[in-house]
């Protein structure tokens, strides 16, 4: 088991600032700012020092089947324990998913059921800052029901090395809901 720490200081008129490292065990750090706070978040995950870079994401979503209408290969690179996020309101997808099985089976899984035809998908950007990326990419097929299904896709993917650990996405959620009432009859 390790442990991630990150100190964060934050006076009222300056930006916060965090410093995050990993440690097999638990340090003692005693503080004599009250501006500092220290957030303890336990992972079973070592550390990994790769930065992400541009072409680590192109990787993972370009070049494996996540393109291709078949996103196995893609998944590989998704932590079996993924936090993912669907956002939206009237979204019937969304939620917080805390694995990545639960996530497939309650979105992704959903979606493939209501189409006749694999999914393409093409990303549009790819825009990276630290360990997170965001991902803005068009997914296609045909419903069932013989009709274009044509949805944007922003994901914002926080990577550990080329495995994306959280995942936060933003879709038009009236077209899944309009899938689901023609298709899930």
């Amino acid at each position: 088991m390790y442990a991630q720490f990150m100190l964060v200081r934050s006076p009222s008129d300056t930006p916060p600032v965090s410093l995050t490292w990993f440690t097999p065990h638990a340090p003692v750090m005693p503080f004599q700012d009250s501006s500092i706070k220290a957030v303890c978040t336990p992972t079973l995950r070592p550390p990994i020092f790769t930065m992400l870079t541009p072409d680590i994401v192109h990787n993972t979503f370009d070049q494996t089947d996540f393109v291709h209408g078949d996103p196995q290969a893609f998944f590989k690179h998704v932590a079996d324990d993924v936090s993912a996020t669907i956002t939206g309101t009237d979204n019937p997808l969304s939620g917080n998913y805390s694995s990545k099985k639960e996530w497939l089976k309650n979105s992704i899984e959903r979606i493939a059921r209501c189409m006749s035809t694999p999914t393409s998908r093409t990303v549009t950007n790819v825009l990276v800052s630290g360990d997170w990326t965001t991902v803005e990419y068009t997914a296609r097929a045909t419903t069932k029901s013989g009709k274009d299904y044509v949805q944007e896709f922003c994901w914002l993917c926080r990577f550990e090395g080329d495995i994306i650990v959280e995942i936060r996405m933003y879709m038009d959620s009236a077209l899944v809901k309009n899938l689901f009432e023609a298709e899930e009859k």
